[in-house]
């Protein structure tokens, strides 16, 4: 009996001495191994020496190159299209009017109009010419106060006791309405045409 502990004890470590590192043999009653492949990366840790520890290390994926980044050793770069520049139009001054000369130092003709009696204007119509002058003059026998108002101008009351005139030049073509503002409503209204 004693032989026979002998004989179990030497197979065990025998047993255990192949598993361990008898040059990679397998003990009897172990299943095989699986056939792995590893890769490398270069990042990868180094095997360790034991035989029956197999490490399996990935390869880390090529990360796809974006706009501005570079590109991996071998591969091409992406061409990327610039965006188109448009120049913005050019701006061009708009033309100025047309700008009338002031008509201070012009001595045009100047043209009665009276403000009478019956609320009405005498003449009602007249045309004259640029830097040409209007003259409104109170002749209302009755003593009721008249204005001569108009588009960029205004006489103010105007009757037999104030005011008697009131003298506007005109620097400006185009045709042009003037009222009594007192009396508008009873149509004492007129019109002056400037060429």
């Amino acid at each position: 009996m004693r032989w026979f502990r002998v004989f179990a004890s030497a197979a065990s470590a025998s047993l255990t001495l192949a598993a361990c590192g008898g040059g990679g043999s397998v003990a009897i009653g172990d299943p095989p191994l699986p056939s792995l492949t590893a890769t490398q990366s270069p990042s990868a840790t180094p095997p360790s020496s034991h035989p029956r520890h197999h490490h399996v290390t990935t390869t880390s994926a090529t990360p796809t190159p974006t706009s501005g980044s570079p590109s991996p050793a071998g591969s091409h770069p992406v061409a990327t299209t610039p965006a188109t520049h448009r120049p913005s139009p050019s701006h061009q001054p708009a033309p100025s009017p047309t700008k009338t000369s002031p008509c201070a130092a012009v001595s045009g003709a100047t043209t009665t109009i009276q403000e009478q009696s019956g609320y009405r204007f005498a003449p009602s119509t007249v045309s004259i010419h640029r830097c040409d002058s209007v003259k409104a003059v109170y002749s209302d026998t009755t003593g009721t106060p008249h204005t001569f108002t108009g588009p960029g101008w205004d006489s103010g009351s105007m009757s037999s006791t104030g005011k008697t005139s009131y003298t506007y030049q005109f620097a400006s073509k185009g045709t042009f309405n003037f009222v009594c503002s007192y009396h508008k409503s009873f149509g004492m209204t007129g019109t002056i045409t400037v060429s």
